[in-house]
């Protein structure tokens, strides 16, 4: 009869609920369904401990305040945390087995504290009745929870509480702006199936409040216990000093490490053994998870960007405090929409547009978009056996007319066209192989400028051409460095503004561009600056920008050091012969017309598999060679000696296997010609082994028209070229010591026979000496 009455009280509340809900004015954010109606219910009657005195709950997260409030009454509590949404979308955490990543999760526990905080907050009361076992809190160990259910029951009645809601304030408080819902079922039969699924759950779980830190609690409370006056009403909860803290850290990992061995141990070998491999080459998922992280941030820090932009900061009204539809429309469409660089002269030329998204690499995708009739559609093909035969062959051929119509060719100077190749089929993909490396150091050794250095006559802006015909990018075609900015009273300036714009842009299609004028070295203010100032920008940033790829003469190439170490320069400098010039226009235009972009739209694909590729690395440095530097075409090297196979082709003599430094090999021809047109100017001195050179002596003719101080002098181009080998001290006065022995190896000139030291007897028997 009683429980009767109970029930008869409770549907006449439901009743009341009903019709309070109707007529209330205030949001209820809480939806709750009771018996099949809705109803407006107290948090105290959800969880009603004076009806039911034992719970258990499967939540993704758990308020200390909320349990010590609502759930302090009830005699058994049996909690099960899940993992929470944040962590499942990360791609790299996805990707491990559960666990894995139930191990780092449970990890990140330990060093955020967060056994120790979450029982350090609960009342004195619940801490003891987590010693006692009367609650138990557990987590996941080997699966990935997101159900959501809360089970009640008392000796007669049962209650099932199905919902999105956590056990939180902020989920069954109608105060919050949260929606949540629950559906509650009493004295229902679908209740023992989910008790039931509890208990399948509870088996894949473990303890959160490890016996390591109930047994300290336990202790400090015995403790308090002989401490307290037996008249003090108040009882404290525990708190752990921050030694105690760091020793219970210790404690819970072992308890933790425990728990998964005994976990893994009766697993199956077939189960258990890749669970201890993805282990021990977790750091490499660690990686990728740290990229999306910083990508994730990249995000946050914009959305936060595009939400200040909805706020007028001049007006005083509320109605006019948010911004206009319109007006936000204008303010983040720059910042929305892909960079691309405004034209400074309506006669520059246009530029195509190849996208670049590296979450669409991999899987048969290189992740680059070309721009087509105002859509974007999916740039990169996979080849088929016959075309990259047909494909190499015309490179092949390409060399054989360098060979036969070039004076003194030779296999190092074919190398170099090869090279070239090698950097543009590899320029989409140029900020990728930055973001690999960790340091700027190592970011600055990948370039994005190349210099082809060539003079008249040695096919430079032909080979240009064969660029952008291989690259198959239509409106990309070479633009003549004049004709960036035709005209205008600031042409100059404006020609590096245009450049500067280009390179900032998202666009990887490179900037070819021909016969780069001398100012452009000349001037500290036009190519130095330029070099310096977009290198280090693209070294700081995640967007995908293009490649600078420039002819000039070989001659007129000179850099302050700050820019050669962010550029790459290849020598182009033999000339064809003009006796055979009818032959071999002839053989380029047979050339340039069965050339096509087969062959990199191939490459970009099994690049994009390189990069997607967690396993290879993108420090490789050359074996043979003396840059120092970071081999960034390692992998492009590699994929072009596949092509070569693929052919049935043998590896050429002149296939480069390492980077150049014909910034080197520049700087000496400097010095080399110097010093045979100047000799007299060195002046020696024998006892220190230098030469005395006065370096303002290259500048008589230059001073008088650098008014501005914006030129190179010539005094500095040769101070910057001279190897530091050769200099006796570092300083950059008039007068500079050059040591002569280290001079003449370094420029390849013999030393004079009156500087070589004399042969007398004593260096026959010293040498005798040294031979023992």
């Amino acid at each position: 009869m009683e429980k009767e009455l109970k029930s008869e009280t409770l549907f006449e509340k439901e009743n009341a609920n009903i019709k309070k809900t109707e007529n209330s004015k205030v949001k209820n954010t809480l939806f709750t369904i009771l018996n099949g109606e809705r109803v407006d219910l107290e948090i105290e009657e959800i969880f009603d401990s004076n009806r039911f005195y034992e719970i258990k709950a499967v939540t993704f997260s758990a308020e200390e305040s909320f349990l010590n409030k609502y759930l302090t009454l009830f005699k058994s509590v049996d909690l099960i945390i899940g993992i929470q949404d944040t962590d499942v979308q990360a791609r790299g955490l996805k990707a491990l087995k559960n666990e894995t990543k139930n191990l780092i999760e449970s990890q990140k526990r330990i060093i955020k504290k967060e056994q120790i905080r979450f029982f350090e907050n609960l009342s004195r009361e619940n801490q003891e009745n987590f010693i006692n076992e009367r609650w138990k809190l557990k987590v996941p160990i080997n699966s990935t929870i997101h159900s959501k259910f809360y089970l009640l029951k008392n000796d007669f009645e049962t209650r099932l509480i199905l919902g999105s809601a956590n056990l939180s304030f902020q989920a069954f408080s109608n105060s919050r702006n949260q929606f949540e819902n629950i559906v509650i079922f009493d004295n229902s039969e679908l209740f023992f199936q989910f008790e039931k699924y509890f208990s399948e759950i509870n088996a894949t779980c473990t303890d959160f409040i490890t016996s390591a830190l109930k047994k300290k609690a336990q202790n400090k409370i015995e403790i308090m216990k002989e401490n307290n006056s037996k008249n003090q009403e108040e009882t404290f909860s525990v708190r752990f000093t921050q030694d105690e803290s760091a020793k219970l850290q210790i404690d819970i990992s072992k308890d933790v490490v425990k728990k998964f061995n005994d976990v893994i141990v009766k697993e199956e070998d077939s189960i258990a053994f890749p669970i201890i491999e993805e282990i021990k080459s977790i750091d490499e998922k660690q990686k990728i998870i740290e990229s999306e992280k910083k990508e994730e941030f990249e995000v946050e820090k914009f959305a936060y960007e595009l939400s200040i932009n909805t706020i007028s900061r001049q007006a005083k009204k509320k109605e006019s405090m948010i911004v206009a539809p319109e007006t936000f429309a204008k303010k983040i469409k720059p910042k929305l929409e892909i960079k691309i660089a405004p034209k400074l002269n309506q006669a520059t030329p246009e530029r195509e547009l190849l996208f670049s998204k590296d979450t669409d690499r991999g899987f048969g995708r290189s992740g680059l978009y070309i721009e087509e009739n105002g859509s974007t559609k999916p740039f990169g093909q996979k080849a088929g056996k016959e075309e990259i035969q047909n494909s190499i062959e015309s490179i092949v051929r390409l060399i054989d007319n360098y060979k036969k119509y070039v004076i003194d060719y030779n296999d190092n100077y074919g190398s170099r066209i090869i090279e070239i190749i090698l950097y543009t089929f590899t320029s989409p993909f140029i900020q990728d192989i930055r973001f690999k490396l960790e340091s700027d150091s190592e970011k600055l050794d990948v370039p994005q400028f190349l210099f082809i250095g060539g003079t008249a006559g040695s096919g430079k802006s032909n080979l240009l051409q064969i660029l952008q015909k291989m690259l198959g990018l239509s409106k990309s075609k070479p633009i003549l460095y004049n004709n960036i900015i035709p005209t205008g009273r600031t042409k100059k300036a404006d020609t590096i503004t245009q450049i500067q714009l280009w390179m900032n842009e998202n666009n990887v299609a490179p900037i070819l561009i021909d016969e780069i004028d001398e100012e452009f070295f000349s001037n500290k203010d036009r190519g130095n600056n330029l070099i310096v100032n977009v290198s280090n920008l693209s070294t700081s940033n995640f967007d995908f920008t293009p490649c600078f790829i420039g002819t000039t003469n070989a001659l007129e190439y000179s850099l302050p050091q700050r820019a050669q170490r962010r550029s790459y320069y290849v020598k182009n400098d033999k000339v064809f012969d003009t006796e055979l010039k009818k032959k071999s226009v002839k053989a380029y235009t047979e050339v340039l017309e069965i050339i096509n972009d087969t062959l990199f739209q191939d490459f970009v694909i099994r690049f994009a598999e390189k990069l997607t590729d967690d396993n290879l690395s993108w420090k490789n440095y050359s074996l043979h060679s003396s840059t120092g530097l970071i081999d960034f075409l390692y992998w492009s090297r590699e994929i072009f000696k596949e092509y070569f196979k693929i052919a049935g082709i043998e590896l050429p003599a002149w296939f480069p296997e390492t980077r150049y430094d014909d910034t080197v090999e520049n700087n000496q021809s400097l010095w080399r010609k110097l010093y045979e047109y100047n000799r007299q100017d060195f002046k020696v001195q024998k006892e220190k082994g230098v030469y005395l050179f006065r370096l303002k002596s290259l500048d008589s003719e230059e001073s008088q028209s650098n008014r501005f101080g914006t030129k190179i002098l010539p005094s500095t181009k040769y101070l910057n070229a001279l190897s530091q080998k050769c200099k006796n001290d570092n300083n950059s006065s008039d007068i500079i010591e050059i040591k002569i022995k280290e001079f003449h190896r370094w420029i390849e000139v013999p030393i004079p026979k009156e500087l070589e030291p004399k042969k007398t007897i004593f260096n026959f028997f010293k040498k005798n000496k040294n031979e023992k």
